[in-house]
């Protein structure tokens, strides 16, 4: 439990581990309260962060090279026009 981390320490709160699904089974009321029944699940397959963060990474990286590599042609271009 979390405690004495939590902005609400009379509360009991849990983490759930990255890449944790959760998944409604039901919902039904009791009294004023909403109650909700779920399951929860991992997705072993799905990217983690890291990864993510590395492609988008090398995304921009690549983005970075191209949009140089058209300035410097546009820029010969223009040099060859004024000679």
């Amino acid at each position: 439990y979390l405690h004495w981390l939590s902005q609400h320490p009379d509360e009991n709160e849990i983490l759930f581990s990255p890449l944790t699904g959760i998944e409604v089974i039901r919902m039904r009321m009791d009294g004023s309260l909403v109650l909700i029944e779920v399951r929860l699940s991992t997705n072993l397959v799905s990217p983690t962060i890291e990864q993510i963060l590395g492609k988008r990474l090398k995304l921009l990286q690549q983005l970075y090279d191209d949009i140089i590599t058209e300035m410097n042609a546009a820029s010969s271009s223009v040099k060859s026009r004024q000679n």
